[in-house]
């Protein structure tokens, strides 16, 4: 097909590159699983891979995609971007994305592609936040003036004082660790793989007032549940600062917000000691400040 496809193109411009695009093995059912052959022995000029970020680690869709130790012709990362039904915050999404991009120039790619420049359809759910997004956030954000290297990410400020931070737990499945509570992508999760009581902690390494935390539920079935937050002050011990109670289900946001800020706070721990199901997090956030 590729073959037949790229001698109609040249019939009508003998001087065109031709390329093809394609998801990662895997991806999708029924879709073109076999592609490290592709690299090897199609005519094509250039190749097109589409791999997103919130899905899986980027050195397990290079290896997917046959790329390791590949350098005859040139790789575009032809389609990516951040979904936002895994990045719910313009500024994660963004973050997401930069780093990215950073590292795919250590696997070989030597062009990108964003998925989309404008907003998409808001009724569709697995659409990407576009580059006018935000009145063009991203695309201001990644503008060669402000980026002009695209293999250093750009530095992103955020207020989620948990993100990226230390983080252990009661238990953990292997491909659930607790890091994933704390990565901003709301697609994945930390899941204990049992049942209640469990907990999830997470070190701010340092001393912080706080003026909200939130958590999102990773729940099925949907139901009752019961959750404490816990704080530690630095020097102190685990207090509680409230506890949910009620019916929840998958995807709800549950937000705490102190009517005084807790201060000189330097661990958060999320106690389940009632649930329908396994206990799991997707989200852990915390705000406020450093003191």
């Amino acid at each position: 097909y590729i073959a037949q496809m790229r001698e109609e193109i040249r019939a009508h411009d003998p001087t065109a590159l031709v390329t093809m695009g394609t998801f990662a093995p895997g991806v999708a059912p029924g879709w073109y699983v076999d592609t490290p052959p592709l690299l090897a022995g199609s005519d094509l000029d250039f190749f097109d891979f589409h791999p997103y970020p919130g899905g899986g680690s980027l050195a397990n869709y290079v290896d997917r995609l046959g790329m390791v130790g590949y350098e005859s012709k040139p790789i575009l990362m032809g389609e990516y971007g951040a979904f936002r039904h895994m990045f719910g915050e313009i500024t994660s999404g963004a973050r997401a994305v930069t780093e990215w991009v950073a590292q795919s120039c250590s696997f070989g790619f030597d062009g990108w592609l964003y998925w989309t420049y404008y907003p998409a359809n808001p009724e569709i759910d697995d659409r990407t936040w576009g580059f006018t997004d935000e009145d063009g956030y991203l695309m201001n954000l990644f503008a060669p003036i402000n980026q002009p290297d695209p293999c250093v990410a750009v530095e992103i400020p955020h207020d989620n004082l948990a993100y990226g931070k230390p983080v252990t737990a009661s238990n953990a499945l292997p491909d659930q660790p607790p890091a994933l509570a704390v990565d901003e992508n709301e697609a994945s999760q930390w899941g204990a793989g049992t049942d209640a009581p469990q907990w999830i902690e997470i070190d701010l390494q340092g001393a912080y007032t706080i003026t909200e935390i939130r958590l999102l539920v990773a729940q099925y079935p949907d139901g009752d549940t019961i959750h404490q937050l816990l704080v530690r002050a630095v020097g102190g011990a685990f207090t509680q600062a409230h506890q949910f109670s009620g019916f929840t289900r998958d995807g709800d946001w549950l937000t705490f917000t102190p009517a005084t800020p807790l201060e000189h706070i330097e661990v958060i721990r999320v106690m389940t000691i009632g649930s329908v199901s396994w206990v799991a997090w997707k989200e852990i956030q915390a705000f406020g400040e450093a003191e």
